[in-house]
């Protein structure tokens, strides 16, 4: 199980990842809610951690990152 800190952090990085590839893309938070068939909210939300996406926008999120942001590191 992992801790609090570490889903905090997981969070914090999802939402810098995503502000800094939809800034890159030159693209506003309003075209990126309309890709992703969500609200302005809602990324508003991811960006400023403090919610992290629904699995059901995991697909695009991943296709707009090119990776997984939520994969859990294995370790063996």
């Amino acid at each position: 199980m992992y801790s609090k800190s570490f889903y905090r952090l997981q969070l914090k990085n999802t939402g810098v990842e995503l502000k800094k590839k939809r800034l890159q893309a030159g693209i506003s938070q309003e075209e990126l809610a309309q890709n992703f068939n969500a609200s302005v909210e809602s990324v508003q939300s991811w960006e400023h951690a403090r919610t992290i996406p629904n699995v059901c926008y995991l697909p695009k999120l991943i296709e707009f990152l090119g990776h997984d942001p939520l994969k859990i590191p294995c370790t063996l």
